[in-house]
C-alpha cells in the first residue's frame, strides 16, 4: 500500500502532466514565446529531420522533464523504482575507488545520478557553473545531508567550473582519490577568460557543429583519470534508467591532443545518441545556442523567389525559419538558421505574430514590404 510520501510524490507529478498537457500556452506569455524561439532554432539546425509542427509539443515536453527532475530530487521514490543498466562489478570498483571522471548530461531525471552516488558513499564533487552555484548550491548541500549515511561534509564538495582554480581544484580532488562528477552539456569551465585559457574545440553535435570546452578530457589525460560515461532517461512517469557506459582512458604514450578531441568527440556521440531517441528528455535545447556553429542562410534562387511569390490572398510566417519575439517594449524578427535578430516596427510584429495562428490577408501588406519578406523567405504566400 502506498504511503503518504509516495503518494504525494505521485499526485505532484500528475499534476504537473496536467499543466504542461492542457494549460500551459506558450504563445500567450512573451517570455516563454521567446524561449521556443531559441528552441526550435537549435531543433531546426541540429535535427532537421523533426518537423516545425512537432516543436511545440517538444517544448512543452522539455519543460515538463525539468519540472519533473526537480521532484525526483525531493522524493527518495525516484531512485527506489529506478533501473541501473550495466552497472558491473568494475563500475563499483571505479566508482568505490575514487579519481574517476562521471561524465553525464542533463537528460531525463538528471539528479537521480547525484542522489545514486550519494546512498552508496560515493565520495564525489560536483563541478558546476557559477549561476548554478549561486541559484541551488545550498540545495545540493541539502540534498548531501539528506541522503547521506554519514552526512560529514568532507564526502562531497562544490567547485565552480568558471574559477581560474577550477582546473587545479579538479586534479587535486582526482589525485586525493575523490571522483569528480560534471555535467559536460553545460559547457563551463575552466575559467572565464577564453583568450587565456583556449578551451574551445569545433566537434560534430547531431547534423551541425559546436564549439565545446575540451576541460574534461584535458584534466583526465593530466590526472590519468578514467571518464565514466553515466546517462539517465525517464522510461516512465515515475521510472528511470541509468545507464553506465564504457569507459574513456587515456592511454600511455597516447598524444595529448588526439585523445582531447577523440574523447570530447565521443562524449557528445553518446549524448547525441540519447537525444535523437529522447529529444524531449534534453535540458540542453533552451541553452544550445550558446555553443552553436551557426549555418550561414543560403543564396536565394530567382526560382526560388518566382515558386515562394506565386498569387494567393492569405500568408503565413515562415516559422520554420523565422520566429519573432518582443523584449523590453521592442520587437525583433529572429533567423533561426543564424540566431540574428532584427528590430522591426510593432505593427508588422503584430501581423506576423497573428499569422503564427491564422492565415492573413496580404493586403494587410503594403506592395514594397510583401516582395521584400516574400523574396527574404519571412512569410509565404497561401
Amino acid at each position: 500500500m502506498m504511503n503518504s510520501v509516495g503518494l504525494k510524490y505521485t499526485e505532484e507529478k500528475k499534476l504537473l502532466l496536467k499543466k504542461y498537457d492542457t494549460e500551459l500556452n506558450i504563445y500567450a506569455n512573451d517570455f516563454l514565446h521567446g524561449k521556443f524561439n531559441l528552441v526550435s532554432a537549435n531543433l531546426h539546425n541540429y535535427l532537421p529531420s523533426i518537423p516545425f509542427e512537432d516543436h511545440n509539443k517538444i517544448f512543452k515536453d522539455l519543460l515538463l522533464h525539468q519540472e519533473l527532475s526537480q521532484v525526483d530530487q525531493n522524493f527518495e521514490e525516484s531512485l527506489y523504482d529506478a533501473e541501473f543498466e550495466n552497472l558491473t562489478d568494475q563500475t563499483w570498483s571505479l566508482l568505490r575507488n575514487g579519481g574517476t571522471i562521471i561524465c553525464t548530461f542533463h537528460t531525463g531525471s538528471y539528479r537521480l545520478i547525484n542522489q545514486f552516488l550519494i546512498k552508496n558513499q560515493v565520495q564525489f564533487s560536483l563541478v558546476i557553473a557559477s549561476n548554478v552555484l549561486q541559484a541551488e548550491g545550498n540545495s545540493f548541500q541539502r540534498l548531501y545531508n539528506k541522503y547521506s549515511p554519514s552526512s560529514r561534509e568532507s564526502e562531497f564538495q562544490l567547485i565552480d567550473a568558471e574559477e581560474s582554480t577550477a582546473g587545479l581544484k579538479m586534479l587535486r580532488e582526482l589525485k586525493s582519490g575523490r571522483s569528480l562528477v560534471i555535467y559536460i552539456d553545460g559547457n563551463n569551465g575552466s575559467g572565464k577568460d577564453e583568450s587565456v585559457n583556449n578551451n574551445l574545440i569545433s566537434i560534430q553535435f547531431l547534423e551541425n557543429y559546436i564549439r565545446a570546452r575540451k576541460g574534461i578530457a584535458y584534466i583526465a589525460y593530466l590526472a590519468k583519470a578514467p571518464i565514466l560515461p553515466i546517462i539517465c532517461e525517464r522510461i516512465e512517469l515515475e521510472k528511470s534508467r541509468l545507464t553506465f557506459l564504457d569507459v574513456i582512458t587515456p592511454q600511455q604514450f597516447q598524444d595529448r591532443e588526439e585523445f582531447v578531441i577523440s574523447a570530447t568527440q565521443k562524449m557528445y556521440s553518446i549524448l547525441g545518441e540519447v537525444v535523437k531517441k529522447v529529444p524531449a528528455q534534453w535540458e540542453g535545447w533552451l541553452y544550445l545556442h550558446k555553443f552553436a556553429v551557426p549555418t550561414p542562410p543560403s543564396e536565394r534562387s530567382a526560382e526560388f523567389v518566382k515558386e515562394i511569390s506565386s498569387s494567393g490572398d492569405y500568408f503565413i510566417l515562415n516559422a520554420i525559419e523565422y520566429g519573432v519575439f518582443t523584449l523590453l517594449n521592442k520587437y525583433f524578427l529572429f533567423m533561426k538558421r543564424t540566431y540574428e535578430s532584427f528590430m522591426i516596427p510593432a505593427e508588422l510584429y503584430e501581423l506576423l505574430f497573428r499569422s503564427i495562428i491564422s492565415p492573413l490577408q496580404i493586403n494587410l501588406l503594403d506592395e514594397e514590404l510583401k516582395n521584400d519578406l516574400i523574396y527574404k523567405g519571412v512569410i509565404l504566400i497561401k
